[in-house]
């Protein structure tokens, strides 16, 4: 039985063509996952530093409020014939 040369390397340029483009989907495939999960870690680190920062807001404000509620309580003169 005679092989036909024409045909098995016709057979052999489409098994290849089709690798190549099976390779090239698969690497798009792993560069949109590298991606998504780069894009998920920074939204992470955004978050994060975020609610740092909030906190951090939060603690001066209360310094600030405790300033101020202490500041009237320190200026607070007693008067013995006002007290109840």
């Amino acid at each position: 039985m005679k092989i036909k040369t024409k045909n098995f390397w016709f057979t052999i340029i489409e098994i290849l063509v089709a690798i190549f483009i099976f390779s090239l989907a698969m690497a798009s495939i792993f560069m949109l996952i590298n991606w998504t999960l780069n894009a998920n870690n920074l939204s992470k680190n955004q978050v994060i530093a975020s609610n740092l920062a909030r906190e951090q807001i939060e603690i001066i404000r209360n310094l600030r409020d405790n300033n101020y509620a202490n500041y009237r309580i320190y200026n607070y003169i007693p008067n013995p014939s006002n007290d109840f």
